[in-house]
């Protein structure tokens, strides 16, 4: 397992590594990270870009998320920091949950604070800071399969 120190907080990840094919004509799928803290936006984007294969956004609150969202399409899946400045993981879910656009985006709320109630927001899954990236990247691959075959129904 290696262990990284960024910003205070430590990141734990187990040294194998993973590798993804994907289908020629398949496009990745997007996901968006919110999170006020620089260093976790930049390592979580490593890890779903060259371990998973994804596109990742970045934004560093809620409102900045918001407003990415109104400019881009629907992301697979969006990962939210719960304690952010300007407007905080709650005030961001609440928003998705309101917009018809954004209310069935799977959300993997990962944060330092452990009272979290996310269920009742429709979080798919609550993951602590540290960062397990293990459990962190195969919670992303199972709910990003979910959103595809999801939309595949709709069709």
């Amino acid at each position: 397992m290696l262990v990284d120190t960024l910003g205070g907080r430590t990141v734990r990840r187990n040294a194998e590594v993973r590798t993804r094919s994907s289908a020629p004509n398949s496009r990745a799928k997007l996901v968006v990270v919110v999170d006020d803290e620089p260093n976790i936006q930049e390592v979580v984007s490593m890890i779903l870009e060259s371990e998973g294969g994804y596109e990742v956004r970045c934004a560093s609150n809620g409102e900045e998320a918001l407003a990415l969202l109104d400019q881009i399409a629907p992301p697979d899946l969006l990962v939210v920091d719960i304690m952010m400045p300007v407007m905080d993981g709650w005030g961001l879910l609440t928003a998705l949950r309101h917009n018809e656009k954004t209310a069935r985006i799977p959300v993997i709320v990962s944060s330092a604070s452990s009272k979290h109630d996310a269920t009742s927001l429709g979080v798919a899954r609550v993951l602590p800071k540290p960062i397990d990236y293990d459990a962190f990247l195969a919670a992303v691959d199972e709910l990003t399969r979910s959103r595809e075959r999801q939309i595949l129904d709709a069709e």
